[in-house]
């Protein structure tokens, strides 16, 4: 799997992990995190990571939505897996297992982080999330330019 993608992947789970959506819904109201004052450095990390992944979505519909932080996608509060990965002449199917977090598991990790200053959270910390039944995605990616691009639309298996 090329490192923009698993970058990509690494990057959504840091995000649900170490922070709440409330959270990641309010650093969509910050314009510019490296000049705001008085937030935390984990979520100034959290924010660049959103903005990383919000440039790595090629757009359906590009201009329909604004946003002053320039990023678009806010991961839920899950993590994902991933299971398999086919490359084909520039492009790329991603499967992942996707396993949803509880708001107390949530809050959990991110009282973890701010102790430990975690980079991950650890298989330790996922356990009870694991023994739930995860949903299966397939996530379809393409080389734009040089750059890997995840397509916006997902395939959701049942």
């Amino acid at each position: 799997m090329p490192e923009e993608i698993a970058q990509f992947y690494e990057d959504s789970n840091f995000a649900a992990c170490f922070s709440t959506p409330f959270e990641r819904a309010g650093l969509h109201l910050v314009a510019d995190l490296d000049r705001a004052v008085g937030i935390p450095e984990r979520l100034r990390t959290v924010g660049s990571r959103l903005k990383r992944i919000g440039g790595k979505i090629q757009r359906i519909d590009p201009g329909i939505f604004t946003d002053p932080a320039g990023f678009t996608v806010v991961p839920g509060a899950e993590v994902t897996q991933v299971t398999d990965v086919q490359m084909e002449y520039g492009t790329a199917r991603v499967r992942v297992k996707v396993w949803p977090m509880s708001p107390a598991h949530n809050v959990h990790l991110v009282a973890n982080y701010e102790r430990q200053k975690r980079t991950r959270a650890t298989e330790g910390d996922l356990k009870d999330l694991f023994d739930q039944t995860p949903r299966t995605e397939v996530h379809s990616w393409q080389l734009v330019n040089g750059t890997w691009m995840r397509k916006e639309a997902i395939l959701v298996l049942l």
